[in-house]
């Protein structure tokens, strides 16, 4: 099993964690089964690094009594089952629009860790409060960002005050725009609804439940 190298608390119960890799193979934005040291009990998670780095990280919130809880607590030299990674949730960027809740994000900071990835159109951010908004400077860096804040207000120009499914309908739909979603289900289920009322094949929604 490989060891944890650091666990970095970003903000009330959220957390980065750093774990050797031990020369695994994976796409950005992959899932990965995260397995206890019993070698029993696991749970899905994406990758937050992108294959170019010589580490594996997983950004997560603790939910006090679960998995991530027992994560939460782990230190470094510790040990953590790392599966085979999978999925087929993989943007890129270009002529995309990305949609993330929450830590849903962390497949999206898997593509932006690369060092080609190209910008998407457009990415909606929806968090709670000001102490959700983590990896705001490297992201606003990195791409077209808006943030949307349900529980916060904000004078800045790239902030939106209420839930990001309150702004679907002014999503821009084009021809060629793929539309990737991450986070929370009923985002995701809003959102292929509405896009797909706007004319937007099911071919062009990608969608990555976030529980």
């Amino acid at each position: 099993m490989p060891r944890v190298l650091a666990l970095k608390n970003l903000g009330p119960d959220l957390f980065e964690l750093d774990v050797e890799r031990e020369g695994l193979e994976y796409r950005a934005a992959d899932c990965t089964l995260l397995i206890h040291k019993d070698g029993i009990n696991s749970r899905a998670y994406s990758f937050s690094s992108h294959p170019e780095q010589d580490h594996l990280s997983f950004f997560f919130r603790r939910i006090p009594g679960g998995f991530s809880d027992w994560l939460a607590g782990l230190r470094p030299g510790d040990l953590l089952g790392v599966g085979t990674p999978f999925g087929n949730f993989h943007p890129h960027g270009k002529n995309e629009i990305w949609l993330a809740t929450g830590t849903g994000i962390a497949p999206f900071l898997s593509v932006l860790r690369g060092s080609s990835t190209q910008v998407p159109q457009d990415f909606w951010y929806g968090i709670r409060s000001r102490s959700d908004a983590v990896f705001l400077d490297f992201l606003k860096s990195r791409t077209p960002l808006k943030v949307f804040f349900s529980r916060e207000k904000s004078q800045n120009p790239y902030e939106r005050e209420g839930r990001l499914i309150q702004f679907f309908e002014e999503l821009p739909v084009g021809i060629d725009l793929e539309y990737y979603l991450c986070g929370h289900s009923e985002m995701i289920r809003e959102g292929h609804r509405r896009l797909t009322l706007k004319g937007v094949p099911q071919c062009m929604l990608h969608g990555e439940a976030f529980y």
